[in-house]
Order: C-alpha cells, then sequence, then structure tokens
C-alpha cells in the first residue's frame, strides 16, 4: 500500500510501516531531545525489546502505522492507536523524527493523505490527540488540519521533574 504526493521538489509517500524502519527509529526514541519534544518518556529503546514490541503490532488491530518517506528517504511516522471500532474512534499521532524535514509542510501533507485513506478504508468518525501547550509548532499544525480544542489537561503529565499541561483535540470525518 503507498500514498505519493509531490511538495515543492519533494516526493512524500506513506508506506506501511516495516521492520526496515527499525533501526531508524530507534535513534529517535533514544534521542532524549527527540522524547522531550513528542511528550515521551526518555528510556533506552534495545533492539530487542523494539523488535518485539513490532512483532506485537502486527497482530494488533488497534493501531495502525504507516512511514512517512520524503524522496524515498524514511523521516518519520504516521498512524492510529486505541482504534474503537465500535465507536470509530482513534488516537492520532505524527512525528517527523528526521530535524532537517521538520517545519517543511511534510506532516500536512501526510496527514492529509493518511486523514483520505481513513475516510475511505476505516470509516472513521472521529481522531484525537494529546500535545503539550508548549509545542507551539504542532498545534499550529493540528489547527490548520481542522482539529478543534476538545479540553485541557493541567499538569497531566511530568517530565524532567516539571508538570506539563496537555491540549487535547480532535478531528471528525463527515461520512
Amino acid at each position: 500500500m503507498e500514498f505519493n504526493f509531490t511538495i515543492i521538489h519533494m516526493k512524500v509517500k506513506l508506506i506501511l510501516f516495516s521492520e526496515k524502519h527499525l533501526p531508524a527509529s530507534r535513534r529517535w526514541l533514544n534521542n532524549k531531545e527527540f522524547c522531550r519534544l513528542f511528550g515521551r518518556v526518555y528510556r533506552p529503546l534495545s533492539i530487542k525489546s523494539q523488535k518485539d514490541w513490532y512483532f506485537k503490532l502486527k497482530k494488533d488491530k488497534t493501531q495502525l502505522i504507516f512511514a512517512i518517506e520524503v524522496d524515498d528517504i524514511y523521516i518519520g511516522n504516521i498512524g492510529l492507536k486505541n482504534i474503537d471500532y465500535q465507536n470509530k474512534k482513534a488516537e492520532y499521532y505524527i512525528f517527523i523524527g528526521s530535524k532537517n524535514y521538520r517545519g517543511k509542510g511534510v506532516g500536512k501533507i501526510s496527514s492529509r493523505k493518511f486523514f483520505a485513506y481513513l475516510k475511505k478504508n476505516l470509516k472513521i468518525h472521529k481522531i484525537y490527540l494529546q500535545v503539550d501547550q508548549t509545542n507551539i509548532a504542532a498545534r499550529k499544525l493540528y489547527d490548520k488540519l481542522g482539529f478543534k480544542e476538545e479540553g485541557i489537561l493541567k499538569d497531566e503529565l511530568l517530565r524532567g521533574g516539571k508538570y506539563r499541561t496537555i491540549i487535547r483535540m480532535a478531528y471528525f470525518f463527515k461520512l
């Protein structure tokens, strides 16, 4: 399964996440700054634990992950977790792991292509996300994509000895 789009001389593709994407994603997940930016708890990720996760993922019907490639270079992931088929909702996420591609419009294009895929293939009604209120770049992207704020979770996460306020946002599909 593959989706292509060209923006300013860049060919953006979404392809199903596979084992070939594990080494680069492990490098990103083992980067403290990346973890801070994306609200993750920093814990070194071993090759074995990542492979164990990947093989569980392949059987997990509540997750869907695509790799984002630009000009055939893997630069990040986009996906859903906690897919609730009965209520037609899921938690959305995107990350651009490669710093060179952040702020270039790749997230917006990838998200729109992913949303088109979801509308056609998953018949989902609502996707939601949680974003650190200090992550202005991500919040701007979500606003541009049409996400609406649903609520504010004050002091929701403790990261680096400081509490973080999280904003919950949602996007509704017109079926």
